[in-house]
This record gives structure tokens, sequence and C-alpha cells, in this order.
């Protein structure tokens, strides 16, 4: 390459977002991996925790969704992802907390730090679902289904632990890339 020419940057690296490049080895199963790294939250996360009526007129960004995480969600994110759902029930074991302890967080009108992370980790996986399969009733039927990729299990049931919702967003990402999951 001409050295007056130099390779047009990726939009992510206009923005300050570093790239990940893996070597390429002859030979081997390794490829090269010239995506923008980013742990990037789904353009409908906003929607399935409650949009507006829950965040007010503005879109958070990551960071502002960090700190409404450490200050507790309030009660309508809650109430907006079990609407989503169409199973109030599935909630209550998916954030590990009884139906009592919900109904003093409706008094309280905000969810508890470990309670509001994980209803986010629930709604990220959501609203990636609807992303890949393209409607709610699908990414919800998905959900609800057992799953041969994950032992049999529905994916909703391993949501409830941190591990189990790294293997439910990896099955989607090998269905998002036409891998068989």
């Amino acid at each position: 390459m001409p050295a007056s020419r130099k390779p047009q940057p990726k939009a992510c690296e206009k923005i300050g977002l570093a790239r990940n490049v893996l070597p390429q080895r002859r030979g081997s199963a390794n490829w090269q991996y010239n995506e923008c790294q980013m742990a990037a939250l789904p353009e409908n996360l906003f929607e399935v925790l409650g949009g507006r009526s829950v965040f007010g007129a503005r879109r958070p960004t990551e960071t502002a969704l960090i700190q409404a995480i450490r200050g507790g969600l309030p009660q309508a994110a809650l109430e907006a992802v079990a609407r989503q759902l169409n199973s109030p029930s599935n909630l209550n074991a998916l954030l590990s907390a009884s139906k009592r302890t919900f109904a003093r967080r409706k008094k309280q009108a905000r969810l508890t730090v470990g309670e509001s992370d994980r209803l986010v980790r629930l709604a990220r996986l959501l609203a990636r679902a609807v992303t890949i399969f393209g409607t709610r009733e699908k990414a919800v039927a998905w959900l609800e289904q057992p799953n041969r990729a994950l032992r049999n299990l529905a994916p909703l049931s391993l949501m409830d632990t941190d591990i189990g919702a790294v293997e439910v967003g990896a099955v989607l990402t090998r269905i998002e890339h036409g891998v068989f999951a």
C-alpha cells in the first residue's frame, strides 16, 4: 500500500472504540476478526424496559443506564418487562425474589441494585431475541421452549444466573449468524 494512502478507519474507531484483531495462522482453525469490540446494548432495550414512561424523554446512554441500575430502577421497568414476557410469575423466580418482595417494592417504587441488574440482564436478552426473531411473540415463544443447545432447558429458565444468561446469549449469537443451535 502506498505511503500516501492510509486505511480508512471503521465507524467504531471514529468514535474511539478499539478494534480487536486476532492473528491468523496458516493452516490453523484461527481466523482474523476485524470487527469492533463493544458490549453494545440492543437498540430496542430502551423500549423493553418501559421506554419514556420509565426513563423520561431521552434514551439513556450506557453510562446513564449503569447509574440507573446503581440507584435502583423504578418499579415501572419491572412491570414493562413483565408485560413483554406475558408471564409475571416467571419474573419473580428470574429476579430471585418472592411475590411479597415485589409487593413491598411497589410501595418503595424502586428495585434494589441486584434486582435492577438482573432485570436489565433479562431485558437485554429479551430485546436481542426480539431483534433476531423479528417479533416479540416469536422471541417469547423461543425463550419459553426447551432448546437442545441448552440441554433441553428453556432459555428463560437459565436466565436467573449470569452463567445461564451467557449460555442463552451464545445460542442467540449462533442463531443470528446462521449456525445450527
